[in-house]
């Protein structure tokens, strides 16, 4: 729990009411043994402390970030990740199999030779 401190600037995304970006600031308003609380009371909303996923007896969506970089890069790691699935989707056929061990060596962090 040493990453929240009450009164720190967190984002939440997932509620375009607020923002026409997706996301809006808050500060911390509690912090509990699980869960981290935002907001004013009559607007407050509970987050995991681990997941940073909303908790809620409705469907979810919005999650709370510890700045907007990491809102931004999550967008960039979901474009990113849907550019490789369609990539993949459409070529992986045509790939050779030393480029298919070297794209593998990749996602598990090897070194290339």
């Amino acid at each position: 729990m040493d990453k929240f401190a009450v009164g720190q600037k967190v984002w939440i995304s997932g509620d375009v009411r607020h923002d026409k970006e997706g996301i809006y600031e808050t500060t911390v308003s509690k912090i509990g043994r699980k869960y981290v609380y935002t907001g004013e009371e009559y607007r407050s909303k509970k987050f995991d402390a681990k997941t940073l996923r909303e908790v809620s007896v409705y469907t979810s969506y919005r999650r709370l970030y510890l700045s907007k970089r990491d809102y931004y890069d999550d967008l960039e790691r979901d474009a990113n990740w849907k550019k490789l699935r369609n990539y993949f989707g459409e070529w992986a056929p045509k790939l050779s199999l030393g480029a298919t061990r070297q794209i593998l060596g990749i996602i598990r962090g090897e070194e290339l030779k």
